[in-house]
């Protein structure tokens, strides 16, 4: 994460704090407080609205796309926070007087925050379904409309022509305006890319698709990744896979995919020659490193699509190191094309690591295949966390340096520990009362079955 968008939201959020001060000498000290907090919340969900329009500018503010996804989902957990602390510390300032629709607003300021825990639940829960979690984001956006609302119409101690009154609602102003923008006419607004399946390659539980341009040609970098749309009723979800193939004159993009999900699972099955797709601009900054020093790159499973891209894109001047780790041989992606690279250019050094074979990556495989240039080396990292997490921590032990150790977030939908919370209380309840695996499973299903649903209808209605 960048520490520019960092320092900007942090003063965003800062700004109001001075007039509240100006206030304290008129006002109870606690209610200010209250107020406050709700003020800097309408500004974190106002933020967190404009960064889901993936304008252009903000990838160089606060990162790429992957490090924009995790500050939003941060950002909007901080913003509830806020507004509970402003419920729970009383506002009310005795002798203010609201407007005819302050009770009006009272009611919406209460809707608002219990939906927005409910929905923020949702959100963060990785379990729930993908279309659920969808349908929770797009909620949220009326529970912030409905928050700003309740600013204009509750009594204030400060008129909404004030500073901070104006301040406020540019923010809600820019948060709904970018909530419309996502919900529907995005599709006017930006540039869109149409294109069509020419090719299909399965291999294992991962399929390349490759595509060609119907008019206008994506321009990208290799590395990055853009949103897809697929015009087939059982693929229409947008969602973003990362380009594995590097610019062509031709326009030619390529999207390997992995069996991970239900969506990846249909797409495997169901994608076809002649599909026909609707593409975003590029993102992404996992770009290559651009140096004379050795880079080592290393991929987990389907983490190799992006250094795919940049085997193809790789000059002959540049020593560069490719740790490919897989399962079986078989079901590695792209396995024979690497292969062809590596023969093609020799700067190129291929390290094939088989699970099935007994084989493992870890920090002194790779410190043994660069012995005169470590630690002098960048490396970077496509795969699970767990496995980023641990390779880092042991090269870091062999004296490489933190910065010198490049990754992109494998999972732009990520949680925050509830479905590990989950999991350890499953444990503890099937120790405390053991029951059959078969039994378990069932009460489980059943249970799990029953939530979702009332959920489900309770936000439809």
């Amino acid at each position: 994460m960048r520490l520019p968008g960092l320092l900007l939201v942090v003063i965003l959020l800062l700004v109001p704090s001075y007039e509240f001060y100006t206030l304290a000498g008129q006002y109870p000290i606690t209610p200010l407080i209250s107020q406050y907090f709700g003020v800097a919340a309408i500004v974190a969900m106002g933020f967190v609205q404009l960064m889901a329009t993936r304008l252009t500018g903000l990838e160089s503010l606060f990162g790429g796309m992957d490090r924009i996804y995790i500050f939003h989902k941060w950002l909007g957990i901080s913003a509830l926070v806020l507004v509970l602390l402003h419920d729970n510390i009383d506002p009310d300032i005795r002798g203010l007087k609201g407007g005819n629709l302050a009770d009006f607003g009272e009611s919406l300021g209460g809707f608002s925050l219990d939906a927005l825990q409910v929905l923020l639940l949702v959100t963060v829960l990785t379990a729930i379904p993908y279309n659920l979690w969808k349908l929770s984001h797009k909620l949220m956006g009326v529970m912030f409309i409905c928050g700003v609302l309740h600013f204009v119409f509750i009594p204030k101690p400060f008129e909404l022509t004030s500073f901070v009154g104006l301040y406020t609602m540019v923010f809600g102003v820019v948060g709904t305006l970018s909530y419309f923008y996502c919900l529907g006419f995005r599709i006017f607004m930006r540039k869109h890319y149409r294109y069509q399946v020419t090719k299909v390659e399965r291999r294992g539980s991962s399929v390349a698709v490759t595509l060609a341009p119907l008019d206008k040609k994506l321009k990208h970098y290799a590395g990055q990744f853009a949103f897809v749309k697929f015009n087939k009723p059982n693929l229409s979800e947008v969602h973003p896979f990362t380009i594995s193939k590097a610019p062509d004159s031709d326009g030619l993009v390529r999207f390997t995919v992995s069996a991970l999900g239900d969506y990846t699972k249909r797409f495997q099955s169901e994608i076809s020659v002649g599909t026909k797709a609707t593409l975003s601009n590029a993102y992404g900054n996992f770009l290559m490193k651009r140096t004379k020093q050795p880079q080592v790159w290393v991929a987990g499973g389907v983490g190799i699509t992006p250094f795919v891209a940049w085997a193809n894109a790789l000059g002959k001047e540049q020593e560069v190191h490719l740790f490919y780790c897989y399962r079986k041989e078989r079901d590695a992606i792209h396995l024979d094309e690497l292969k062809t690279i590596a023969l093609e250019k020799p700067n190129l050094k291929l390290h094939c690591i088989d699970s099935s074979q007994g084989m493992r990556i870890n920090a002194e495989l790779i410190r043994s295949k660069l012995p005169t240039s470590w630690p002098k080396v960048f490396v970077s990292f496509c795969g699970s966390k767990s496995m980023r997490r641990d390779l880092l921590l042991n090269l870091r032990k062999l004296g490489l340096n933190g910065r010198r150790f490049h990754y992109e977030e494998f999972e732009i939908r990520s949680g925050v520990g509830l479905t590990q919370l989950i999991s350890w209380g499953t444990m503890q309840f099937k120790t405390r009362f053991p029951l059959s695996e078969s039994r378990f499973r069932v009460l489980w299903d059943r249970a799990w079955e029953q939530t979702v649903k009332r959920v489900e209808s309770w936000l439809q209605s």
